[in-house]
């Protein structure tokens, strides 16, 4: 990416931050976007992994794929406590502009 969109971007995301953001929900916009971009390169370098080949490195199968073992459902207020209100609220704010 050229420098000065790199600037331009840069300057989006400040812009896209709530008057109360910290430096942590700063960090954390560039990180994330950082990992997307990677990622999206390793898509288009062929650099990926089948599904397949990830159940087989974990010791998945289909069935036990994508079942919970934790006994707390993720929506319960339990699994809700752990979650700041502020900062999962600026998160969520942040994922519907995102990109």
């Amino acid at each position: 990416m050229p420098r000065t969109e790199i600037k331009e971007q840069a300057h989006k995301l400040v812009d896209e931050l709530p008057d109360d953001a910290t430096w942590e929900d700063l960090e954390y916009k560039i990180y994330v976007r950082r990992k997307i971009e990677r990622g999206l390169e390793s898509i288009e370098k062929g650099e990926t992994v089948s599904t397949d080949e990830v159940r087989a490195r974990f010791g998945l199968d289909k069935r036990s794929y994508g079942q919970r073992t934790s006994a707390t459902p993720p929506c319960s207020p339990a699994a809700k406590s752990s979650v700041s209100p502020t900062r999962g609220s600026r998160l969520e704010s942040w994922q519907e502009n995102a990109f």
